[in-house]
């Protein structure tokens, strides 16, 4: 008897962001359960994009690319006209119906919801594992956006806010990354709590741990780090400038790093205005298995958020037993106990951020405390040996349904 084929709808894997990683952590675990997975998504290249002035040479029927990214299967799928974004899974449908084609299990991957919607369309069984709503996740990076772009997303707003109501009414049954995010949905669209299970991302406690190489620090330095999209509005880094600014005139040796980006110029300009060049230091993109390196030489991770659907880095920093410092916003009150194994403060306040860290940074005592039980909460609660068996039980219930 053949492999189940299972689908996962989810983002392009040179995304930045926790979402290629939750989809190679989810097709690694269908493989290993005896499924046949493949991942499917619409391409993130504008050389492959059909524009209005290709369609009278290529039409709507570009060729999705059947190939193998990082030992994965992966069927690519150019988008068409992606700038009309509640579009982008209509306009390219056809390749999508035949992607999907021999598909017995349909799962979707994202941070909104909108990865789902061609199993909508097809009518297909179909269940997912989001992070966020789809404003949610934009709202903080909009305000600093350029002026077309913000009138296309407002304009669209209406629209993609249908598909993701569509995509929530449809599927079978939701995960989402936390009790924060579930509480989203289910206040803005009404849908019923029964179907959503709040499923944190699984850590890999053997390679995130406080044990292995660490990266070159001076001995009397006391390093805060952050590793994410710093340039997003909604991480806040002006608020996180000037709580640092505080903390040095407290903790003369504590440094700030900021890791996963060329800093764009909003940022430079709070490192700038805040005076704080000497001391913060921006590291680009690192490899997801050499980021434990970092953390392990960290004394402090950071979460300067306005809006987190979870921070799946937080979490990785507590199984390196990094404590974490993090806002009230939203996923991250998921597994930091305050005063337990990290601190939470209120979102957007300077005062209390640079509060917290100084107490973490001067209290050695208080930071091995935390540092502890930041592992043991990862270890015990977040394993993926903790977790995996749900997918794997989600994947039997969507088959039994198509057999059904």
């Amino acid at each position: 008897m053949s492999e189940t084929r299972l689908y996962i709808a989810t983002r392009d894997l040179s995304a930045k962001g926790g979402v290629p990683e939750m989809a190679r952590l989810v097709y690694r675990i269908a493989a290993e359960g005896g499924y046949d997975p493949c991942l499917v998504y619409n391409v993130l290249d504008r050389e492959t994009d059909v524009m209005f002035t290709d369609l009278p040479s290529r039409g709507f029927s570009p060729e999705l690319e059947h190939t193998e990214v990082d030992g994965m299967e992966v069927k690519a799928i150019p988008r068409v006209l992606p700038h009309l974004e509640f579009t982008q899974y209509v306009t390219n449908r056809q390749q999508w119906r035949a992607a999907l084609a021999d598909a017995d299990v349909c799962f979707a991957i994202g941070g909104p919801n909108q990865c789902g919607f061609p199993y909508v369309l097809q009518n297909k069984p179909f269940a997912g594992w989001f992070a966020t709503l789809l404003w949610d996740d934009r709202a903080g990076r909009i305000q600093s956006a350029s002026l077309p772009r913000k009138l296309r997303d407002y304009v669209s707003r209406p629209a993609l806010e249908s598909i993701e109501r569509r995509v929530f009414e449809a599927a079978n049954f939701v995960y989402v990354l936390s009790d924060y995010t579930m509480d989203r949905i289910t206040t803005e669209y009404e849908i019923a709590e029964s179907k959503i299970t709040a499923v944190p991302h699984p850590i890999d406690v053997e390679t995130f741990s406080p044990d292995g190489p660490t990266v070159p620090k001076d001995d009397d330095e006391l390093r805060i780090t952050f590793v994410g999209r710093f340039n997003d509005d909604r991480k806040n880094m002006p608020m996180l400038m000037s709580a640092f600014s505080q903390v040095v005139e407290a903790v003369p040796n504590a440094t700030l790093q900021l890791i996963g980006a060329e800093p764009d110029s909003h940022v430079t300009r709070a490192v700038r205005d805040n005076g704080l060049e000497d001391v913060v230091e921006f590291v680009d993109y690192v490899a997801h298995d050499e980021l434990p390196a970092y953390y392990r030489t960290a004394d402090i991770f950071v979460i300067p958020s306005l809006q987190e659907g979870l921070s799946i880095a937080g979490m990785e920093a507590m199984s390196c037993g990094l404590p974490v410092v993090s806002t009230r916003c939203g996923g991250p009150a998921t597994y930091v106990e305050d005063g337990e194994n990290g601190h939470l403060v209120p979102n957007d306040d300077p005062d209390a951020l640079s509060d917290a860290l100084v107490h973490v940074l001067t209290d050695h005592d208080h930071r091995e405390q935390l540092s502890a039980a930041a592992r043991e909460t990862i270890v015990s609660r977040y394993s993926e040996a903790q977790l995996r068996s749900i997918f794997l039980d989600g994947f039997e219930r969507l088959a039994a349904e198509v057999d059904g």
